[in-house]
């Protein structure tokens, strides 16, 4: 939980600055996104700073007010005072971004992620227990007294959904049903919202899935693995967005128990999303490919470099092994 403390502090560092970009990391999820306008929102009215939120909203959350504002790289400002990173820490950032972030004055994270640390911010508050970045914001409204109405409402409901999988998930506690009970308050869509976040894919995505699936491989004891190449997005005709949930597809199949979705990227570098529904910390094995992977322990990603089979080969080796490992 975010103490009282450090939402003084907040207050404190961002009081200071006139400028304020708030960002996610440059993979915009649920969260992030969630987070990032609730945040910008409540900054607004509790301290009335000029905020800004960067990123390029996929399909699936333009819909959200505050979504059409947001500032892609070329669209940057030439300087802000502060750069509040959510939902991921300063490694993940857009070139842009991580220009306007060197720059600033005042340097802050929010985030849940376990593997975030302080290193480099001036104000770190990382909360691993939290069931999303949004959980955190919405403690931090709360201690503003920052009504939650519709707007706020639904950011903060988009972050919720997508990191606990529509309540499916681990981390679906009882303070974030609570949580949820009082969004639904406000009296949000949630049907609507719940579609478009978690179901809702466009015709390239349904052609990136079908690709992705036809060349599935599963291992023994558990392990399912599928890859998305240049070519294939080409194919499709997909955007990095229609990427979203596809490693889900991987893990929710019967006695399945750890999954990677393996991106092949430019420049021989390959991006690997994890899952885990059995012993295996993916957090921590993300970690041990490259010092910048990191996430959850059943969630969690790395960007390794190499030509892409043989970066599938290392990894899927690897993660076998760890399957056996943990029994």
């Amino acid at each position: 939980m975010v103490s009282i403390a450090q939402i003084d502090e907040l207050v404190n560092v961002l009081s200071r600055a006139k400028r304020v970009l708030l960002t996610g990391p440059a993979g915009i999820d649920g969260d992030s996104i969630g987070a990032c306008l609730a945040l910008a929102e409540g900054l607004r009215r509790h301290l009335m700073l000029e905020v800004y939120v960067a990123g390029v909203a996929p399909a699936r959350y333009a819909w959200m007010d505050g979504a059409p504002a947001l500032l892609s790289d070329d669209e940057l400002h030439s300087s802000y005072d502060a750069v509040v990173v959510l939902d991921g820490d300063k490694g993940r950032l857009t070139t842009g971004v991580e220009h306007m972030f060197n720059r600033a004055r005042y340097k802050v994270v929010i985030d849940h992620h376990g593997t975030t640390t302080s290193d480099g911010y001036d104000l770190a508050i990382v909360d691993s227990g939290a069931a999303a970045t949004c959980e955190m914001v919405y403690q931090i409204l709360k201690r503003w007294n920052v009504p939650l109405d519709k707007k706020i409402a639904a950011s903060l409901y988009v972050g919720l959904i997508f990191d606990t999988g529509g309540f499916r998930h681990s981390n679906t506690t009882p303070e974030v049903l609570r949580m949820a009970a009082e969004m639904l308050e406000s009296g949000i869509d949630v049907s609507t919202i719940s579609y478009t976040v978690l179901s809702q894919n466009s015709e390239a995505g349904v052609r990136l899935l079908t690709s992705m699936l036809a060349n599935r491989r599963t291992y023994e004891p558990g392990l399912s693995i599928g890859g998305c190449t240049l070519e294939q997005m080409q194919e499709a005709g997909a955007t990095k967005a229609d990427l979203e949930g596809l490693v889900d597809a991987l893990l929710y199949i019967e006695g399945i128990g750890l999954a990677c979705l393996f991106v092949e990227l430019p420049n021989k570098r390959v991006k690997l999303s994890l899952r885990s529904r059995c012993g295996v910390d993916v957090a921590a094995f993300a970690k041990s490919m490259d010092p910048g992977g990191g996430g959850h322990v059943k969630a969690a990603g790395v960007t390794m470099r190499g030509d892409f089979e043989d970066v599938v080969d290392l990894a899927s080796a690897e993660l076998l092994q760890r399957i056996l490992e943990v029994g």
